[in-house]
């Protein structure tokens, strides 16, 4: 059986969302997202987390100054 739950669809369309968006300004802060994904900033912090666990992002440079790298 298929045990799709509406959990992981909202994760799978923010973790699109969140991949386009870093794609189109790869400099863009956690902040600048939630606004733009409509999240709470605590949403963002954990999909960029589970994002870069999975190997999908990458971080080049400072936390403050650098930009975000989407893994193909």
């Amino acid at each position: 059986t298929n045990d799709t739950n509406d959990t992981n669809d909202t994760n799978d369309t923010n973790d699109t969302n969140a991949l386009m968006l870093i794609r189109e300004n790869p400099a863009i802060t956690q902040q600048e997202l939630r606004e733009r994904m409509q999240v709470s900033l605590t949403t963002v912090k954990r999909l960029m987390a589970a994002l870069q666990k999975e190997g999908r992002i990458k971080r080049k440079g400072s936390s403050r100054k650098g930009t975000w790298l989407v893994i193909d």
